[in-house]
């Protein structure tokens, strides 16, 4: 009853190879001026906790160069583009842990409509930027008035 050994079917090479690899792959293409670049990583890295780290973290030029995700299943056969799912997924880390992300990432996930963490210094950074901005069309428009 307790540990229980198997006793019974005992599985192939195939089904261990399958069952090794029956899971989503994350392969990014990114932009670069030779053409399309897929950034090196290892079988185990390729998974969605990973490449959100390496967006996040401005890993090889990301998200700015990004140009197309796809996820695959080797077993399934299965693979899609998904962008949106990603960075969906990245919008929602970023609330996970309470983290502005840097301004490349948020750029990217403003491209995609994902809403982000968004701390006090950072919302107090853009009401500054946008009152300046204010204040420089003001001006522009009492030097246009008095020419």
């Amino acid at each position: 009853m307790g540990n229980g050994i198997q006793i019974g079917h005992r599985p192939t090479q195939a089904e261990m190879t399958a069952a090794k690899y029956d899971r989503d792959f994350y392969v990014v293409f990114l932009e670069d001026n030779s053409g399309p670049m897929i950034p090196q990583t290892s079988w185990t890295s390729a998974n969605l906790d990973q490449l959100i780290d390496d967006i996040l973290s401005g890993e090889m030029f990301m998200p700015e160069s990004i140009d197309q995700i796809v996820r695959f299943n080797p077993v399934t056969k299965a693979s899609s583009l998904v962008e949106r799912e990603v960075a969906n997924a990245v919008s929602e880390r970023t609330h996970e842990t309470c983290t502005t992300p840097n301004d490349f990432v948020i750029d990217w996930l403003e491209q995609w409509r994902c809403d982000f963490y968004a701390s006090d210094e950072y919302l107090n950074k853009c009401t500054q930027e946008h009152v300046e901005g204010l204040a420089d069309y003001r001006r522009d428009l009492r030097m246009m008035a008095a020419e």
